[in-house]
């Protein structure tokens, strides 16, 4: 009987695998005042919660590329840098948070303050192109 339950339950997840609307690719550029902005990371928050987050690393000449769910999204831009030297046998995996800052504004870089949005159709893409300024 436990042999059956299980299988059951497999095929029950296994159905509901390919529910739900189809993900969206989403690509473009990230420039800063007409520059590329390479190794910036680029997220993908749900306005409303009704979907997934994701975060990518732009390329070296500022390209992207997601796949996030169809629904409205709220988007933030990161370029962190470092501001405090340590020396390299002592140096952790990641940097904590008095080692970095933000060379972005808030407006691209903090979640409750973005003004980037994105709200893609489900299993298409879409390409935005994200063209921040520092002022």
């Amino acid at each position: 009987m436990a042999k059956r339950t299980v299988s059951g339950l497999a095929v029950v997840v296994l159905a509901a695998v390919g529910c739900g609307p189809p993900l969206t690719t989403v690509s473009g550029v990230v420039t800063l005042e007409g520059a590329a902005v390479p190794d910036a990371i680029v997220s993908f928050f749900p306005t409303h919660g009704d979907g997934q987050t994701a975060a990518v690393r732009t390329d070296s000449a500022g390209g992207y590329r997601a796949v996030i769910s169809p629904t409205e999204m709220s988007v933030t831009i990161s370029l962190p840098r470092q501001v405090k030297e340590i020396p390299q046998p002592w140096r952790p995996r990641s940097m904590s948070p008095d080692e970095w800052a933000e060379s972005l504004p808030p407006r691209y870089s903090a979640r409750e303050k973005t003004e980037l949005r994105v709200t893609p159709q489900p299993g298409g893409h879409v390409s935005v192109d994200f063209a921040l300024t520092t002022e």
